[in-house]
């Protein structure tokens, strides 16, 4: 069973689906799936599970991708960070063509997608992967699993919770942008979530200080610092006392350049005896920072009477 496993592996991380572009799309084996002829799909293997269903708008699905350029060349791989892809569908959390092609699959489906440059990543690429302006991908995706929102407070707590551990997982290997995405799942649970009682209210508002929490110390590390110090705002609002979230925020303010805020935040940090080397390290070149500033402000004061 498990070489059979392994070779369902392999066939699929070296499925060969070079592009002919002397061909048309149709003429290819794609059939179009959406109005703007933007997304193609031609199914590779059908599900075995005669019982299965769609996902509908809302559900979190769990896949495996590879994706390549339309010259051949593989750009990124959930296989080979054995790690599979999770989001809600509609909730534009990754890319406009996914939401649209998997929400065509059955689960264990196996399907191949051509998706236009204007439902992947347009005009602006993907900086920092080999994925251009305006270009045009290939990707083939499995459907594991999906899911229905859960009900109870109890199942939202429990889900949100794994999301935010295996984004912690992701945090600590530098996979920020697939951190961020189970961080923002896991407050997604929360949606719509009303009526709760107080002890119920109290490890919610918990859970999401943190997923904010975690998620500006990602967007710090991303020098995504406005959204970054929105977040770490988010976090306070769940919980006014939480020393990191007023960490956080004086490095999104620091970094912003509004130093009179980011000391204020730090001086609750110190006073709240939460200060770390490291902290005082980035305290010090902050007043640095802020000598600067100051004698660049007199400088440029001073040349008005000259």
């Amino acid at each position: 069973m498990a070489n059979e496993n392994e070779k369902n592996e392999e066939k699929f991380e070296f499925f060969d689906f070079e592009f002919n572009k002397l061909l048309s799309i149709e003429e290819q084996g794609f059939e179009k799936i959406n109005e703007d002829s933007a997304v193609f799909k031609k199914i590779i293997k059908q599900t075995n599970d005669t019982n299965a269903q769609f996902p509908k708008h809302g559900y979190k699905v769990s896949i495996h991708y590879l994706g390549k350029l339309v010259s051949g060349e593989v750009f990124d791989s959930s296989k080979k960070r054995n790690l599979t892809l999770q989001f809600k569908l509609g909730y534009e959390h990754v890319i406009k063509g996914f939401d649209i092609g998997v929400s065509t699959m059955k689960t264990g489906e196996i399907s191949l997608f051509y998706i236009r440059h204007d439902y992947a990543y347009g005009e602006t690429g993907c900086p920092g992967t080999i994925i251009s302006s305006n270009a045009d991908l290939l990707f083939l995706i499995e459907l594991i699993s999906f899911e229905i929102e859960p009900e109870s407070v109890e199942d939202r707590l429990l889900l949100a919770n794994k999301a935010k551990e295996q984004g912690n997982d992701l945090f600590r290997s530098n996979s920020l942008r697939e951190a961020l995405n189970f961080y923002s799942q896991g407050l997604e649970y929360f949606n719509n979530c009303w009526g709760l009682k107080e002890q119920e209210e109290k490890k919610v508002n918990a859970l999401k200080a943190i997923l904010h929490l975690n998620s500006s110390a990602c967007k710090i590390k991303l020098s995504e610092f406005r959204e970054a110090l929105l977040d770490a705002e988010k976090s306070l609002d769940y919980d006014p006392e939480n020393g990191k979230a007023f960490y956080r925020r004086a490095q999104a303010n620091a970094n912003l350049g509004n130093y009179d805020e980011a000391m204020k935040d730090f001086e609750i940090v110190v006073a709240k005896k939460q200060n770390t080397p490291l902290i005082d390290r980035e305290i010090a070149q902050l007043k640095k920072q802020m000598d600067l500033k100051i004698q660049k402000e007199r400088q440029a004061y001073s040349k008005l009477f000259e």
